[in-house]
C-alpha cells in the first residue's frame, strides 16, 4: 500500500516538473515574442523535402516578405523546408528590422537540415509550447503543404476558433490541389454536423498575395474595432 502511494506521488512529481519546464519555456518565449512589433502572423508548413518543394518554398519566401512589407511580423516553426524559406523571405524584405522569430523544438529530427537563415530563435522541448506561441499571438495564418505536424497545428487552430477559445483569425491554406482532401473532409464533417454552425471556413488558394491581403484586411478591421 505504501509503495503504491509512493509511486503515485512520484508519477505526479514527474508530471509537475515536466509542466513546470514547459511553463518556463513558454513564458521565456512569450517574453521574446513581446519584443516583436505587432501584429504578428504565423507561417506553417512541412520541414521535409517533397515533390513540389521549390515551388512552395518560393511562395513561402514571397509570403513572408509581403507580410513584413505590410508591417506584420512573422513567426515560424523554426525548422527547415517551408519554415526556413519563410525566415529567409522575411529577411529579404527591405523593411526587415528583427521582425521574425523561429520557434524550434530541440532535438526533433536528427536527419533534418538545420534552418540556416539568420534571426532570433526560441527553443522549446514540447509541441504544446510551440503551438501555443505560434497560435496565441498571431492575427493570421498562412499554411503550406506539410505532414502530420502541419495538420496537427491546423486542426488545433480551427478547433480553438470553433470552440470559442480563440477569437476568429484569418486562416489561408496555400496549395489548392494539396488541400483538396482536407476541404472534402471539412465539408463532409460539416454536413454530418460534426462541426458547429459557427465553425470557420478554410480559405484555400494558390495566390499568396491574396492570402496576405486577407490578413492585412483583417488586421485593419482589428485596429478599427479597438478605436
Amino acid at each position: 500500500m505504501i509503495m503504491k502511494i509512493f509511486l503515485r506521488i512520484l508519477m505526479c512529481l514527474r508530471v509537475t516538473f515536466k509542466l513546470l519546464g514547459i511553463t518556463i519555456q513558454t513564458v521565456k518565449g512569450l517574453w521574446m515574442i513581446s519584443r516583436l512589433p505587432r501584429p504578428c502572423a504565423s507561417i506553417f508548413g512541412g520541414g521535409r523535402k517533397f515533390e513540389h518543394e521549390k515551388y512552395y518554398h518560393d511562395l513561402a519566401a514571397h509570403a513572408a516578405k509581403l507580410l513584413i512589407n505590410n508591417n506584420i511580423s512573422v513567426l515560424t516553426g523554426g525548422g527547415s523546408g517551408i519554415m526556413e524559406a519563410a525566415n529567409c523571405g522575411a529577411h529579404a524584405s527591405k523593411r526587415f528590422l528583427d521582425r521574425t522569430i523561429k520557434i524550434v523544438i530541440e532535438g526533433l529530427f536528427s536527419d533534418e537540415v538545420a534552418n540556416t537563415c539568420p534571426g532570433e530563435s526560441i527553443f522549446v522541448s514540447d509541441f504544446f509550447a510551440r503551438k501555443w506561441l505560434l497560435i496565441d499571438y498571431s492575427i493570421g495564418f498562412i499554411i503550406f503543404p506539410g505532414g502530420l505536424g502541419t495538420l496537427d497545428e491546423l486542426s488545433n487552430l480551427m478547433n480553438l476558433m470553433q470552440s470559442g477559445k480563440l477569437k476568429r483569425r484569418t486562416v489561408v491554406l496555400i496549395g489548392t490541389d494539396y488541400w483538396v482532401p482536407y476541404r472534402n473532409f471539412y465539408e463532409r464533417a460539416k454536413k454530418e454536423h460534426f462541426l458547429r454552425d459557427c465553425a470557420p471556413e478554410p480559405i484555400i488558394t494558390d495566390d499568396v498575395e491574396y492570402a496576405v491581403k486577407l490578413i492585412v484586411d483583417h488586421c485593419d478591421e482589428c485596429f478599427v474595432s479597438r478605436l
